[in-house]
């Protein structure tokens, strides 16, 4: 425990509030946040492993983004370990709130541009160039 305070607290860069806990074999056992860590009662002394308060929730790399989260409110988490599918428990990245709202901001924009498109055309309907509006 001590020794990961140190490395959290050394790195200005650290911005992340929790990390995945590995075992000897790099198998994912346990999410550790920061508050775990740096709780009053935590033995500077003691693994890490051993401050871990749930079990993990985690995700797959090749599901959807609806699955991670629906599993991040199910479980009341703000981030997900990532595990590789073909090496279960093999953490391949960590999917944070943050980045599902920057994929959702993505989703939401390339939506306006393309509504700003038809909206275009249809203010404007496409007339070939020389043709006149017949009046009927």
């Amino acid at each position: 425990v001590a020794e990961a305070r140190g490395r959290i607290s050394s790195d200005p860069k650290v911005e992340h509030t929790a990390f995945p806990v590995v075992d000897g074999h790099g198998r994912l056992v346990g999410v550790v946040g920061r508050r775990d860590l740096f709780a009053p009662g935590a033995d500077p002394a003691a693994r890490v492993a051993q401050v871990l308060v749930r079990p993990p929730v985690a995700i797959f790399e090749d599901q959807s983004l609806r699955e991670a989260c629906d599993a991040m409110a199910a479980e009341h988490v703000g981030r997900l370990p990532v595990l590789s599918r073909a090496h279960p428990g093999r953490v391949v990245g960590i999917l944070s709130r943050r980045d599902v709202l920057a994929a959702e901001r993505s989703r939401i924009d390339e939506t306006r541009v393309a509504r700003r498109h038809l909206d275009l055309r249809v203010l404007r309907p496409f007339r070939r160039a020389g043709t006149q509006k017949s009046a009927s």
